[in-house]
């Protein structure tokens, strides 16, 4: 049970209960391409290029094209957490908590969604026929730490420059222009608005963006995410802006979030709430995905 349930106790000077500040739910389960996985371990499978070839005679022999084969394995795994509320708890006071633990339960885990993504697409993938061959994250979809307008070689914050990069990139690849995503821990968007003071046109809609009034910038639909912040720097302490396409990046859910309300006779009729969630993620292809680092500290350097 938890200890701090006789804060809300009827003598206390609220009557309601009141939720501390935290992220509601996942941020991310819009941004990626979702599918329902029957089974703890599935594979996703991909065909690569045909080579074309030119006919150069009459009768000449069809020559064949070895397309080759890939695929993802993804595993899910079991997440619970649960709340006991004694019958005495609920006496003393004015509401029921019991509805406000299955919210709190609910956000937690999509928070733990969002941790699966993130890791899903900084970690390796794993391909092969038994899904043991591990698959790093490609070097050649990474922005550099110094990269700012100027040529300078100092480490700096994300700015326009890096977002260039990052566009030039997926567009290299061929990657389409629709469904784009960045990941951006807070500190990194105030450096994008404090980066672009100096061009006007820039500077407005980053503007718009920190203060919610667009979620657009270069292609890209912004996710602004404390976890990265919080769990997802790199060796050297620098942040990591993920920028991906929305089909590179799988959820499999096998089975979605569920909260259930028993009584537990053991231990005196109390309540117990309990939620759970079964999910994985991977990344699909890795010249879909990238990131961009970005010192947190750095003095800007204009972009």
């Amino acid at each position: 049970m938890s200890s701090q349930i006789t804060t809300a106790f009827v003598n206390q000077y609220r009557d309601n209960v009141y939720h501390l500040l935290r992220q509601n739910g996942s941020l991310l389960r819009g941004c990626v391409r979702t599918e329902t996985q029957k089974g703890e371990k599935d594979f996703y499978e991909f065909i690569g290029d045909a080579v074309v070839y030119e006919k150069t005679s009459r009768h000449m022999d069809v020559q064949y094209s070895d397309t080759p084969h890939s695929r993802r394995m993804v595993v899910t795994k079991s997440k619970k957490t649960a709340e006991l509320i004694d019958r005495e708890d609920k006496l003393r006071m004015i509401v029921d908590p019991t509805s406000d633990y299955a919210r709190a339960q609910a956000d937690a885990l999509g928070r733990d969604l969002d941790r699966t993504i993130w890791t899903a697409l900084f970690g390796n993938a794993y391909s092969g026929k038994d899904g043991t061959t591990a698959v790093a994250a490609s070097s050649d979809m990474t922005v550099a730490v110094t990269l700012q307008d100027g040529g300078g070689s100092s480490d700096c914050s994300l700015n326009i420059a890096k977002l260039r990069r990052a566009k030039r990139l997926l567009d290299s690849k061929y990657v389409p222009k629709t469904d784009r995503k960045i990941g951006c821990p807070p500190r990194q968007m105030e450096h994008l608005l404090s980066s672009t003071e100096i061009t006007s046109s820039d500077y407005n809609t980053v503007k718009a963006l920190v203060q919610g009034d667009v979620n657009t910038f270069m292609g890209f639909e912004f996710v602004e995410s404390q976890l990265l912040e919080d769990e997802f720097t790199d060796a050297n302490d620098d942040d990591r802006c993920p920028f991906w396409h929305k089909p590179g990046m799988l959820l499999a859910i096998a089975e979605d979030i569920k909260t259930e309300m028993d009584r537990i006779p053991t231990k005196h009729n109390a309540m117990q709430v309990l939620s759970s969630l079964d999910a994985g993620a991977t990344r699909l292809e890795e010249f879909r995905v990238g990131h961009i680092i970005c010192d947190p500290t750095a003095g800007i350097t204009a972009a």
